[in-house]
């Protein structure tokens, strides 16, 4: 697979990621307060884990839709 480059900001990115997080909390009535995840760093590198999965995901869909046209 080539390197994509993003167009998008790694904030951005970020900004989706969370969306998407919130909005499954939200459906799932899951209230959550900072102050109760703020100090968890297991839960900081579970999420760092994920963005990376997240922005690899992207890349091979752009990838493939590339192949597709």
């Amino acid at each position: 697979m080539r390197s994509y480059k993003f167009k998008t900001t790694d904030l951005v990115r970020k900004h989706f990621l969370n969306e998407a997080i919130n909005n499954i909390l939200e459906r799932e009535q899951i209230k959550i307060k900072d102050t109760d995840i703020a100090y968890d760093f297991g839960l900081e590198q579970d999420y760092c884990e994920l963005l990376e999965k997240f922005e690899k995901h992207i890349k091979i869909i752009i990838e493939v839709n590339k192949n597709v046209r």
